[in-house]
């Protein structure tokens, strides 16, 4: 025992005499430091300023012009993104749905900006929004540079955002679709062209119940300017699945169709005689050229300017009579549609 006593003790004084005491480590001299505090103090003023300058690089978002109620960017959220981004978070309900009352997306979208809103969150009262929209140059839908009417009606979508911010989803809740039931159009000057802004006033009222249908009445004026040049008085509602199934179109009364029964068949006179009854992509592309005679012949010449061919070849044009005296056009549609 005295033995490994003895043998314990060698060891424990050979491992404190291998340890070196804390007073004996040497110290870093002062002018050793410094350099490393300026390193490190260089590199973190280096990254201000890297921050700084990156900042200044990016991109500040531009504050929208005072009459801006939405720009174009948040109405292009309303038409296939999150109402709540644009709305506000309450919409999320909505943003839950499995559909919800939208705008059309692009390329049908016709609303650049909403530039007055006047409307009430969650109350089916008379309500007013109005719209514009850039047309620009080289537009898909433009001939001879201007709007066709079809686009200039179906600008009216802009009711749509209004019933969209007035919160119609949230009674809906997403079993009912819009849809426009039918109106009267009055066109009372130009088109507009391209490089334009269209403006669009659009006044909802008359809202009223059939059942579970919610209905309502919209008044479209569109404007040039502070020309107008169309206006529409038109009706629409929400409708379910099951509803529109069980749509018959636009029925006959009996006096509809007693007054169709005594019609007489007229026949339409050609202006200028046309033997040809088939036009090839060579044809149409004389026609598109203004060459009338090198399409239909040597008796049509009259030029025409800027037209745009909607399909590459006619396989047949048979000018036949019938009860509303209109001719046959079958056109054969290519591959690949192209306008010139």
């Amino acid at each position: 025992m005295g033995e490994l006593l003895l043998l314990q003790t060698k060891l424990t004084e050979q491992s404190l005499s291998s340890v070196t005491p804390a007073s004996t480590t040497p110290a870093v001299p002062q002018a050793q430091q410094l350099p490393q505090v300026q390193q490190v103090q260089q590199v973190q003023s280096s990254a201000q300023q890297s921050a700084q300058q990156s900042a200044q690089r990016s991109p500040r978002p531009q504050p929208k012009p005072a009459k801006v109620i939405f720009d174009e960017a948040e109405v292009l959220e309303v038409a296939c993104g999150k109402l709540a981004k644009v709305f506000g978070p309450e919409y999320e309900m909505v943003d839950a749905l499995p559909r919800c009352t939208r705008i059309p997306m692009p390329p049908y979208l016709f609303i650049s900006r909403v530039t007055k809103l006047e409307a009430k969150r969650g109350s089916l009262e008379d309500c007013f929004i109005e719209t514009e929209y850039d047309i620009p140059y080289g537009a898909w839908y433009t001939t001879g540079g201007y709007m066709p009417c079809a686009v200039a009606v179906e600008a009216s979508h802009s009711n749509i955002f209004l019933m969209s911010y007035i919160g119609v989803d949230f009674e809906t809740k997403g079993e009912r679709v819009y849809r426009a039931l039918g109106g009267t159009i009055t066109f009372t000057g130009r088109l507009p062209k391209e490089g334009e802004t269209m403006r669009c006033e659009v006044t909802a009222h008359s809202f009223s119940r059939m059942g579970e249908t919610l209905l309502f009445t919209f008044t479209h004026k569109c404007f040039i300017g502070d020309q107008q040049f169309m206006q529409m008085e038109c009706k629409a509602g929400f409708f379910s699945d099951e509803e529109l199934l069980k749509g018959q179109g636009i029925p006959q009364s009996k006096l509809d169709q007693l007054m169709r029964s005594k019609l007489k068949k007229q026949y339409f006179q050609p202006l200028l005689p046309c033997a040809k009854t088939a036009f090839l992509e060579a044809d149409l592309e004389q026609l598109n050229q203004g060459n009338f005679a090198a399409c239909f012949g040597n008796d049509i010449n009259t030029p025409i300017a800027d037209s745009k061919l909607a399909y590459s070849k006619y396989q047949k044009y048979q000018n036949s009579q019938y009860q509303t005296g209109i001719a046959l056009i079958l056109p054969v549609y290519s591959t690949t549609l192209r306008r010139t």
